[in-house]
């Protein structure tokens, strides 16, 4: 029963980080919901379909891009700020 009780649990822990996902960004969770309902429904079988979809994930190739490279500067400058600090204090607690 154990096994059942973990994946009972994980599958509770899935649907609260999804709950939360939809919550954080409910304008990217309706892009996906769509594209997902393009893709199954078969939208992507004719030309007009492969257009749209062509276009739609060039667009969202440029987005993910952006948001990435985004919070990859963040996160260097966050870095560079924290080390610059704490040489600072270093140097700091050297002369004294």
């Amino acid at each position: 029963m154990d096994a059942l009780d973990d994946n009972a649990a994980l599958r509770q822990r899935g649907v609260q980080s999804l709950n939360q996902h939809v919550k954080d960004a409910p304008l990217s969770s309706l892009a996906i919901a769509v594209a997902a309902g393009f893709i199954v429904g078969g939208g992507f079988k004719n030309r007009a379909g492969l257009a749209v979809l062509g276009l739609v994930g060039r667009i969202a190739i440029q987005n993910f891009a952006s948001n990435f490279l985004s919070a990859v500067m963040a996160g260097s400058n966050r870095d560079r700020a924290a080390n610059g600090a704490g040489a600072a204090h270093a140097s700091s607690s050297n002369e004294g």
